[in-house]
């Protein structure tokens, strides 16, 4: 701090310690100063608008974020009856949608009993701007309001990220993030072209970008991924 001549509030400072549900560690909530002034230990922090607890299951975000929806479709459903189903579409992108979007590749891709409140929150304003019954199915009306699954959503975005850390649209530190399988081979093989997937020995690491997204990568098809263009990429 004195090289640089920044200064850290450290009333505003805290650290939170990464690791595993099964792991023990000593308590080091005294451990670390700045100034002389104790940092604190927290369970979770907030960075750019997400919530990153100690275990890495995204647990406090998904909570979080649920409750905002939440009160968001309820404030929706009070007014649904006055409105067109335009207008409540319109509600729902601006209400509800930058939501699910924020932060998505990281939180989304988690275990479905995790995220499941999400997908329920979705079809819960799916059936309030088309004015169906609260156990009606939904498949239909995501396809006949062209909205996007909860889970499209997530892929969508992790294809859109794969697209540009290829093409290096992304800061350089993404650039080696991800290595074609022909690079890793000097003779041709049938996957030649498509992205070497890393192993995952736990569910945490397969569900991390630089595991999951080379598989979903790999499942598109090649004349997509192949778009000259960000916007073509998007539109196809």
């Amino acid at each position: 701090m004195e090289l640089t001549r920044l200064s850290i509030n450290t009333n505003k400072s805290c650290f939170v310690i990464l690791k595993a549900h099964n792991k023990n560690m000593k308590d080091v909530s005294n451990s670390i100063t700045i100034v002389g002034n104790n940092i604190e230990q927290v369970k979770s922090i907030t960075f750019l608008g997400l919530y990153i607890d100690e275990h890495l299951t995204q647990n406090e975000h998904i909570k979080v974020t649920y409750n905002e929806i939440a009160k968001n479709i309820g404030i929706i459903r009070k007014i649904s009856y006055l409105l067109p189903s335009n207008v409540l579409i319109s509600l729902y992108y601006t209400l509800v949608y930058p939501y699910l979007l924020h932060g998505n590749i990281i939180w989304a891709s988690n275990y479905g009993t995790r995220v499941k409140p999400m997908v329920l929150l979705q079809k819960r304003i799916i059936r309030i701007i088309v004015g169906d019954k609260y156990f009606a199915h939904t498949n239909h009306r995501f396809k006949q309001l062209g909205i996007l699954k909860f889970q499209q959503i997530n892929r969508c975005l992790i294809s859109i990220f794969m697209y540009k850390a290829i093409n290096k649209l992304l800061p350089i530190m993404f650039q080696n993030f991800f290595v074609r399988r022909d690079e890793k081979h000097d003779h041709y093989t049938r996957a030649s072209g498509t992205l070497s997937v890393q192993y995952g020995k736990t569910n945490y690491r397969r569900f991390f970008l630089f595991c999951k997204g080379p598989i979903i990568w790999n499942e598109i098809p090649p004349y997509i991924c192949k778009a000259t263009t960000l916007a073509t990429f998007k539109k196809i």
